[in-house]
């Protein structure tokens, strides 16, 4: 990562802020005009924050919030890669019928998407991000990749993930306000990320996404929602993100191209994490001989 260093201070662009937050660039310069995240000028038109800064604001977005007890994830790990390779191979087993009709489907639909989110946050950051299924409700599914500020720690993104297959009776705004997003359902904070899971060919407009983001803001939701679709299955799957909040932002990723350039990375297909000395860090290592699938074994 590029960083500048002026007067012993660290300063980041609003592009490495992004990556950090896991936002889009231009929420970063809305939370600079704001005031809500300090700044540096360069010149007459550079953004720079300082680390100093970035700590301080992601310190006070914590505890600002409420914070639901801590999720206490598991050892093991798999790469996205190798979420693909167990669904593939369970395919080839039964069928593409016969997996939506496995009484482990819903699990499995849902390991999927976790690897699709995982490859994002590795296209956004540039580092490896690992999956973990997760058994209490919430969350669905645990996303890890190694701290980008701080040696030794692990982001954990925890993922509450939803399915929308299209209702001529109920929009998918009024199926989340329903269900997810209402202001008398609490059941998610600030560390969750939403993720709805569009099933193919349902279209939504950008008048509803704009609708469904207006009320999030309106309602101060704390936690993004990420609404992610197969566009297309040949020659390569496509999928689009929308970031719905706090700005509305859209990601094409080629899963494929995407799979290609983690596995040149060379990191492992399954990671087992231990503790260290300091309670708070961690160390990797690759979890050898590992045969069972992310679904079959539920922290």
């Amino acid at each position: 990562m590029f960083r500048m260093t002026i007067y012993d201070k660290k300063l980041y662009t609003t592009e490495e802020v992004a990556k950090i937050l896991q936002v889009d660039p231009e929420s970063i310069r809305r939370y600079v005009r704001s005031g809500e995240l300090k700044s540096v000028l360069l010149g007459s038109k550079f953004i720079r924050v300082s680390k100093e800064d970035l700590d301080n604001y992601i310190s006070q977005r914590k505890s600002s919030l409420q914070e639901l007890p801590p999720v206490k994830s598991g050892n093991i790990w798999h790469s996205p890669l190798n979420v693909y390779w167990n669904i593939q191979k369970l395919t080839n087993e039964l069928g593409q019928d016969g997996l939506e009709k496995h009484k482990q489907y819903k699990v499995i639909r849902e390991s999927q998407i976790a690897a699709v989110i995982a490859l994002v946050m590795f296209r956004l950051r540039n580092i490896p991000a690992y999956v973990q299924m997760y058994k209490p409700d919430p969350p669905d599914a645990l996303v890890m990749q190694p701290s980008l500020t701080n040696k030794g720690q692990l982001d954990i993104s925890t993922l509450e993930i939803t399915q929308y297959r299209g209702n001529a009776n109920e929009s998918l705004f009024d199926q989340l306000r329903r269900t997810k997003i209402g202001p008398r359902i609490n059941t998610l904070s600030a560390f969750y990320i939403l993720v709805v899971d569009l099933w193919p060919g349902i279209k939504i407009s950008e008048e509803e996404f704009t609708q469904i983001r207006d009320y999030l803001m309106e309602n101060k939701t704390p936690y993004p929602v990420w609404v992610i679709q197969e566009k297309e299955k040949h020659p390569d799957t496509i999928a689009e993100l929308t970031i719905v909040n706090p700005e509305l932002h859209k990601i094409t990723i080629n899963v494929g191209e995407s799979a290609h350039i983690y596995k040149q990375l060379g990191a492992p297909d399954v990671q087992r994490v231990r503790r260290v000395g300091n309670k708070n860090l961690v160390r990797t290592e690759k979890a050898e001989k590992y045969y069972k699938a992310p679904w079959e074994i539920i922290e």
